[in-house]
């Protein structure tokens, strides 16, 4: 992966938890889901607002879709 920032996932954590295929996506291109499980992890780690997630973790947009989708799903399932 290269470096690892100190708020991102390391090559042992990404390993542990295993995210699944990304087929099923929407929008045009598919980012990178390590690339945006970082960006949730930098977020929750650092408090600051979505807008200002720094472009290496791709659209603001985009990776907070994705939170709000986990997080709907997660309760669906019961997962509190």
């Amino acid at each position: 992966m290269g470096v690892i920032r100190r708020h991102e996932l390391t090559d042992r954590e990404w390993e542990l938890l295993a995210v699944g295929d990304t087929a099923g996506h929407d929008g045009p291109t598919c980012v990178d889901d390590r690339k945006i499980i970082n960006g949730m992890v930098y977020k929750m780690r650092t408090g600051i607002s979505w807008r200002d997630l720094p472009a290496r973790y791709g659209p603001w947009k985009t990776v907070y879709t994705r939170f709000r989708r986990y997080c709907e799903a997660a309760t669906r399932r019961g997962l509190r």
